[in-house]
């Protein structure tokens, strides 16, 4: 709005939430809001839902001790939950019961990005793989070009074009029709100053295990 003031950001939490066993490791995204207002959160071994609406807690599933939450992405609906782990394993949260096994990087998955029934996942493998959950294969493509770990993804707003980010300090600009990236680092830097391109990547920023929970019917919200 023309004329108003800058945006007052309050210093003190509305709300806290417990968080035992949150890995402390920049590149694995632990947390995720869904459409529904429903917060995601990977604990150790264990996911967890918070209702913000109703303030109900609730566990979704327990990994075991040899297995580790790495990534946590709602999609755009807020039905559908992947689980980046490190066994590859797709579960239905309504029953518990595994309903796919994607079993496709060789190591932890620590970002996922969605894109309508089209899944992305990034390991330390250096490589993202696209899945599409309706497609009997674990992966429809593979897109490298990254030297080391890819630390963030994250797809464009009209599904158009998918961002990566890797410790490498490479950024990388997809389309879902090439495995050939459309932008990079190097031609980003033709177009923008360093520091912007620092900010971009700061902002994309065992086997792997890759959980998908399907809920079935919309939650209940409340207003």
């Amino acid at each position: 709005m023309r004329g108003a003031g800058p945006r007052k950001v309050p210093r003190s939490p509305y709300k806290v939430l417990d968080a035992p066993a949150l890995q402390d490791d920049f590149n694995l995204n632990l947390i995720d809001w869904s459409s529904h207002n429903v917060l995601v959160v990977g604990l150790g071994n264990c996911v967890y839902l918070w209702n913000a609406c109703s303030s109900k807690v609730t566990k979704l599933c327990d990994l075991g001790v040899d297995d580790n939450v790495c990534s946590v992405g709602w999609a755009q609906h807020g039905i559908h939950l992947a689980v980046g782990t490190n066994q590859g394993k797709v579960q239905d949260a309504t029953r518990c019961k595994r309903i796919r096994t994607m079993e496709s990087h060789r190591m932890r998955v620590g970002a996922l990005a969605w894109s309508s029934s089209f899944l992305s996942s990034r390991s330390r493998d250096k490589s993202i793989l696209h899945h599409d959950i309706h497609a009997q294969e674990d992966y429809v493509s593979k897109l490298t070009g990254h030297k080391s770990e890819v630390c963030g993804l994250m797809w464009s707003y009209d599904n158009r074009q998918l961002a990566s980010g890797g410790n490498d300090n490479r950024l990388f600009v997809w389309n879902p029709h090439s495995v050939q990236p459309v932008l990079s680092t190097q031609q980003l830097s033709k177009l923008l100053p360093g520091h912007l391109i620092s900010m971009a990547c700061l902002h994309l920023m065992e086997e792997p295990q890759i959980d998908a929970y399907d809920f079935g019917i919309r939650p209940q919200i409340h207003t």
